[in-house]
């Protein structure tokens, strides 16, 4: 109840900003805007709704994106990150731009945003269309080609 209760606050807030993370609406930005709707985004100050006390709740089932965000910059960086700031460690491949590259578009909803999953869950029910092993095959070869 306390994390489904974060994430209502997180969209409520987002909303307030007149910031629209909806995977519709990320769909239309192009790159330029994209860029600025993320610093908005990230401006708002939405905490991951699973963040509890200053730690991440769900940390070894965390999304590949969280795993990949590995920074050796101070923390209050992060709160309006920019290339000059936030040192990011950097990794030999990444498994959230294959998994993107893989799967772009959610069946035609775009990216999601994390504090949207919930909502994105809700409203589609059914099963993905690709199975689990496909997506990881196809993510290995991703992962192979950008090497």
């Amino acid at each position: 109840a306390a994390v489904r209760a974060r994430f209502t606050a997180g969209r409520a807030t987002l909303a307030a900003a007149g910031i629209d993370s909806s995977p519709a609406a990320r769909a239309q930005r192009s790159g330029d805007e994209h860029y600025r709707w993320a610093n908005d985004y990230q401006r708002v100050g939405v905490a991951c709704p699973f963040l509890d006390d200053e730690a991440c709740s769900i940390y070894a089932d965390r999304p590949a994106i969280c795993r990949e965000f590995v920074v050796t910059s101070p923390p209050e960086y992060c709160l309006a990150p920019a290339p000059e700031t936030v040192r990011r460690v950097p990794l030999a491949g990444s498994v959230s731009r294959a998994l993107f590259a893989v799967d772009t578009d959610l069946e035609g909803h775009g990216r999601l945003m994390l504090i949207d999953c919930l909502d994105w869950v809700a409203a589609h029910p059914a099963p993905p269309a690709r199975p689990g092993p496909a997506v990881v095959q196809a993510v290995f070869a991703t992962l192979s080609a950008m090497s």
